[in-house]
């Protein structure tokens, strides 16, 4: 956002909703959202954050943009987190 680009992200959007909410939690809950997120997207940007390999949503949020041709760009963290 800082360089300008309009970004949605299902995290920091929807989170604070799901706890304040008590929605569920898990990656099946939120699957479709995701997926419904990606069918109208020009570009996904992957936050290298810890342990975002081995993370479900988003390899498969990677996978869905991989099937769609969208365009992917990986962002490396330096230490891992959100500064």
């Amino acid at each position: 956002m800082r360089a300008g680009k309009p970004i949605y992200s299902p995290i920091m959007h929807c989170h604070a909703m799901s706890h304040k909410y008590a929605m569920p939690k898990g990656y099946g809950f939120w699957q479709q959202y995701n997926e419904a997120l990606l069918k109208r997207s020009f570009e996904v940007y992957v936050l290298m954050l810890d342990g975002w390999r081995e993370s479900r949503g988003v390899t498969d949020e990677i996978r869905m943009a991989m099937d769609r041709r969208i365009l992917i760009s990986y962002k490396e963290m330096p230490d891992g987190k959100i500064s």
